[in-house]
């Protein structure tokens, strides 16, 4: 079963996969990916934004490039026409490979819905928590103002809008142990068995 996990900023993309790990799940993440292919196509990044993303060493300044795309839809995308269809690539050719190996596997991707993929996957779960605490997370994560933290949130799609499409939707706004128990209801229901590994 292909299944995505997806969220907007600082919606607990990463603790959910450490849940997911620890279960036995192989985790393809686009973030990691995203930052692999950045740096392979980092001479087309340089050459799009004429140096603006750069830092003293000549290499990308990732603070300064978020601040270009997340004020300019023009700019991202640029970004996102230099990057999304190698990350797709290599999230499609992942996927291949642990469906071949017969290997469990989660993709977590903030943009499925952005970038239009839900057609890749079987099944799409979403986390969700309330704005207000999502921008006290990118604020105390990242180091910015709030109004800075609304932009990057307002780039992507609107939470009530995810939650209409998503098949599942996990609250990430509770303590670890809730949270924990939502993503193994969820898992539990989609392949009938103990995430534990205890089995049938």
């Amino acid at each position: 079963m292909k299944i995505a996990i997806t969220g907007g900023i600082c919606t607990g993309k990463t603790f959910i996969g450490s849940i997911l790990k620890d279960m036995g799940f192989n985790i393809i993440d686009a973030d990691i990916i995203s930052g692999k292919v950045a740096e392979r196509r980092s001479g087309q990044i340089t050459g799009c934004f004429k140096g603006r993303c750069l830092s003293g060493d000549g290499s990308i300044d990732r603070k300064k490039l978020a601040r270009i795309i997340f004020n300019s839809g023009k700019d991202r995308k640029a970004l996102e026409k230099i990057l999304h269809p190698e990350i797709i690539s290599v999230m499609k050719n992942k996927m291949d490979k642990y469906r071949k190996e017969g290997k469990k596997f989660v993709v977590i991707a903030p943009l499925v819905y952005e970038a239009g993929l839900e057609n890749m996957f079987d099944k799409i779960i979403l986390l969700s928590c309330p704005e207000k605490l999502q921008i006290d997370r990118v604020v105390e994560r990242d180091k910015i103002g709030r109004d800075d933290a609304l932009k990057i949130i307002k780039v992507q799609l609107s939470g009530a809008e995810k939650r209409a499409k998503a098949d599942y939707i996990i609250d990430t706004s509770k303590n670890k142990g809730e949270t924990e128990k939502q993503v193994k209801e969820i898992f539990n229901k989609l392949f009938k068995e103990d995430v534990n590994g205890q089995g049938n």
